[in-house]
């Protein structure tokens, strides 16, 4: 799920994804993945938390922290059905 930076102006003659579209639709995905007991990481409200901070200049592309706090949520993520190491 693409973040929208919340300061990014849109223009009318360019297709983009709206804030308030993408709620919707993360809201109808979260409830569908919960009841279907999908595990969630919901990168969408990770980068949301501080769009100023977590994306580039351009609202689209993560920062270095940005990329730094996905990698990490996608670890904790995936980790839980990783088998063991054997040494």
């Amino acid at each position: 799920m693409t973040p929208v930076h919340p300061n990014q102006p849109f223009r009318d003659d360019v297709w983009s994804w709206r804030n308030e579209e993408i709620d919707r639709y993360n809201a109808a995905a979260l409830e569908f993945m919960r009841n279907q007991n999908v595990p969630i990481n919901d990168a969408h409200a990770l980068i949301a938390a501080d769009p100023d901070r977590l994306l580039n200049a351009d609202g689209l592309h993560l920062s270095e922290e940005g990329n730094r706090l996905y990698a990490e949520a996608v670890v904790r993520a995936v980790e839980p059905y990783l088998a063991p190491q054997k040494n």
